[in-house]
């Protein structure tokens, strides 16, 4: 059974808000210290403000993240909470998904998925964390760029 399946029921499809798509390319390069150079790309035309993921007002977005790892650490997205995120930029770490705009939908080693439903009435900041584990499951320190959420968007009814 598909996440949206067991969320909303076998006839999700025809209550699902139509999601557009975003493909964001997470580059993992050596610092020269022993540690990791992180910065991101994103794919996807007229997503990018900067370097922001800019989510454009009126409906909700798949954010896929594709990572590209130039280290000699073997990193891949840490599968027990691969993605934090909270509204607004103050205490700018994230601990946990603390906003119900957003979803973890799947998570494979190399590619994550989350969901924006991004249906605030504003546009509004929304400050993520990506969490990383080596090959052998030790933490990686994270990568915590922002999001501009247009608003607008279409909450999903259960």
């Amino acid at each position: 059974m598909g996440l949206f399946s067991w969320l909303f029921g076998e006839s999700s499809s025809n209550r699902l808000p139509h999601l557009g798509r975003i493909e964001v390319e997470v580059i993992a390069e050596d610092n020269g210290s022993g540690g990791v150079k992180w910065s991101h790309t994103v794919k996807s035309y007229g997503h990018s403000d900067g370097n922001k993921i800019k989510v454009p007002k009126g409906e909700g977005y798949r954010i896929t993240f594709d990572l590209d790892d130039y280290t000699d650490f073997n990193i891949r997205f840490d599968a027990s909470g691969p993605f934090y995120c909270k509204e607004g930029t103050v205490d700018p770490c994230p601990s946990s998904i603390t906003t119900p705009q957003i979803l973890v939908e799947s998570c494979e080693e190399d590619e994550l998925v989350v969901i924006d439903w991004n249906y605030g009435p504003n546009d509004q900041e929304l400050r993520y964390q990506l969490n990383f584990v080596t090959d052998f499951g030790a933490p990686i320190d994270p990568y915590d760029p922002i999001i501009i959420n247009g608003g607008g968007g279409v909450k999903p009814t259960i």
